[in-house]
């Protein structure tokens, strides 16, 4: 059989000469919960420095309900380290100057947009 009787802590009835008291979670139990704003995020990696013919970002542009869209590139520090045969540079100087060359062009496309790139 259940127990309905109350823990020994508790007092069983409150004192006349007793302040009620609230209970703090009675107001955050009905609290309503908050919701998040949603945007589309469209991550440029190396290979899709480029505006023409990229469907996830055409994709983040004319989907509904329209939401902002947030362009993020990631220079990985993968690329920058060296092969474990070898040891050689998995990315050289000349490849790597190209590469922040199209990062920075990618931006200024989109600014020309009113977007921007998050680097």
């Amino acid at each position: 059989a259940l127990s309905t009787a109350m823990p020994a802590a508790a007092p069983a009835v409150a004192s006349a000469s007793a302040p009620p008291v609230a209970l703090a979670v009675s107001s955050v139990a009905h609290k309503e919960p908050q919701t998040r704003p949603h945007v589309h995020l469209v991550w440029h990696k190396q290979g899709d420095l480029r505006l023409h013919d990229h469907e996830p970002l055409s994709r983040a542009h004319l989907a509904q309900p329209r939401l902002p869209v947030l362009h993020l590139h990631v220079f990985e520090s993968f690329w920058f380290g060296f092969t474990r045969v070898g040891h050689f540079p998995k990315t050289g100087a000349l490849r790597a100057a190209f590469w922040v060359e199209c990062v920075a062009d990618l931006r200024a496309s989109l600014r020309e947009r009113g977007q921007d790139l998050c680097i």
